[in-house]
């Protein structure tokens, strides 16, 4: 859904590549820096490491814990490097099928690894986080699927990856971690019936 806007956002996503295509690295890189930053996020959401709250005084703090502020920031930053990578890889004429690869799989295992700290975080029950990743990799199948046939699927479903990941920030922020994950879940299921209803019009 929010590839829908990506024209109004181009401008701002363009400015934010020049700024980092300063330091000359192939968009490759920052694609594998993104996924760093995703299992970074994973990492402070399973509270393997705890980050006391000892020394902050927000006025949040008592519904977003510091590990949580680490968690969503790595979050954040994560989504940011993941727009980065495909806006230099056009720029500098670098795009290539091994890069969309790259990209895609990234995008994946940052997934993964994000649900995975949620998971072991126990900040929900873990069959809705079995749930939201499985239909989460599904949504991406289907896109995955619907290009080897010719049908592009950007933008078609109201939870793709962008959405979902927004979502779980947001719900982190407010301290409703469990609540957004079944938002999730509820839009990726309609998302799917999405996807397959526009195969099938499609396909003809």
């Amino acid at each position: 859904m929010l590839n829908n806007f990506r024209e109004e956002l181009k401008k701002t996503i363009q400015m934010v590549s020049n700024f980092f295509d300063r330091f000359n690295l192939h968009p490759n890189y920052w694609t594998g820096i993104s996924l760093i930053f995703a299992i970074l996020s994973g990492v402070f959401y399973s509270k393997y490491i705890i980050i006391t709250d000892d020394f902050i005084n927000l006025p949040f703090s008592v519904v977003l814990h510091m590990n949580e502020i680490i968690a969503v920031s790595m979050l954040l930053i994560s989504g940011l490097f993941d727009m980065v990578d495909g806006e230099l890889a056009r720029k500098n004429n670098l795009t290539t099928k091994f890069g969309e690869f790259l990209d895609s799989t990234s995008d994946r295992f940052a997934e993964i690894f994000i649900y995975l700290g949620i998971l072991v975080g126990g900040y929900t029950y873990p069959e809705l986080v079995y749930m939201v990743i499985t239909l989460s990799l599904m949504i991406s199948y289907i896109r995955s699927k619907s290009e080897t046939i010719q049908i592009k699927m950007a933008g078609i479903g109201m939870a793709e990856r962008a959405e979902r990941l927004l979502l779980l920030a947001i719900g982190t922020i407010i301290g409703q971690i469990q609540f957004v994950l079944i938002v999730i879940l509820i839009l990726s299921v309609i998302t799917i019936i999405q996807r397959i209803i526009f195969i099938k019009k499609n396909s003809k």
